[in-house]
């Protein structure tokens, strides 16, 4: 995955808007066979999103970082701030001003915080069932022996 968002570097196209159309087409076929949404997929899409505010004009590249923050503050849990420190500013900053690709890869979308919490629960909720079921059944015998 790293060594695909490496790749923007290295490709030439005459126009950027084109450039990253295809790119984002490539990206959203070859993820296709995971379903969506999916970590990688969301990752390629918030890369891209990066370089599109990077190359907004002046005028209007301070709105777009604030909605950028704000949308991935949206996507990601991120209990360990680096999502939010890389768009600060702050010394996890890649180049050009973007986040580090790899961050997007580290964090966890709420979708998969979601997914993980359910299960949990339902493990927790099976657990339960069968401590119930324990229960009743020594509860049964009890009043058997009586």
């Amino acid at each position: 995955m790293e060594d695909w968002l490496a790749s923007f570097q290295d490709e030439a196209f005459n126009s950027n808007t084109l450039y990253l159309e295809s790119k984002l087409s490539e990206g959203l076929r070859v993820t296709e066979h995971l379903g969506a949404p999916n970590r990688l997929r969301t990752a390629i899409c918030c890369h891209i999103f990066d370089l599109i505010v990077d190359n907004m004009s002046k005028y209007f590249q301070p709105t777009m970082e604030i909605l950028k923050r704000e949308l991935y503050g949206s996507i990601y849990h991120d209990p360990n701030g680096l999502l939010s420190e890389a768009n600060m500013g702050s010394d996890l900053m890649g180049a050009g001003g973007r986040t580090p690709s790899h961050l997007y890869l580290e964090s966890r979308p709420f979708y998969l915080y979601i997914d993980n919490l359910r299960e949990e629960l339902s493990q927790k909720n099976d657990l339960i069932d069968n401590l119930q079921e324990d229960r009743q059944k020594k509860a049964d015998a009890a009043d058997m022996t009586m």
